[in-house]
């Protein structure tokens, strides 16, 4: 209904916020919003699903709402991944991991886009970093999605060079 509507427009219209090189007093505001969006949504898709929580019909939450609130968060957690906040980066990781939680079939193709290109050095470090973090995040459900796992171990392959007892720091 209207509401969805109205949570579209919200997240159009503070999208552009959510470039990477777009960071300032607001970054870690709206990072924090789309975590605790995400995170709520899956305790109440959860609590839903096992009868913990009980909600009139027409006030549940359904295959078509997930859907569609995974699609209008998923380009900006994609964005707020990257960021040069550490604090807002670790918010859009979590959020991630809970949009991929809910449709696997649409968060996993895109992270693997951005993390096979970032692993095999094509990016810059701090994308690397980000991939790999992202990578951590998204594992579990990668594992248990038929159709990604298989990518569970090229990506670990791919991360093999990276490990330095050496340099923890680089590392790490």
């Amino acid at each position: 209904g209207v509401q969805r509507v109205l949570f579209r427009s919200l997240i159009q219209a503070v999208e552009t916020f959510f470039h990477p090189s777009n960071s300032g007093a607001w970054t870690r505001q709206l990072s924090m919003l789309v975590y605790f969006l995400a995170d709520f949504f899956v305790m109440r898709w959860n609590r839903e699903r096992s009868g913990e929580m009980d909600v009139p019909d027409d006030r549940k939450l359904d295959d078509e709402v997930k859907h569609r609130f995974v699609l209008c968060l998923r380009d900006v957690v994609f964005m707020g991944i990257y960021s040069k906040s550490g604090t807002a980066m670790n918010h859009s990781l979590s959020a991630l991991q809970s949009l991929a939680y809910l449709e696997p079939d649409l968060i996993l193709p895109g992270a693997l886009q951005r993390i096979y290109p970032a692993m095999q050095g094509l990016v810059e470090v701090h994308r690397t970093i980000s991939s790999i973090r992202a990578l951590q995040m998204l594992a579990k459900v990668m594992v248990r999605s038929k159709g990604y796992r298989c990518h569970i171990t090229t990506l670990l392959g791919l991360a093999l060079p990276g490990i330095d007892a050496n340099d923890l720091e680089k590392t790490m």
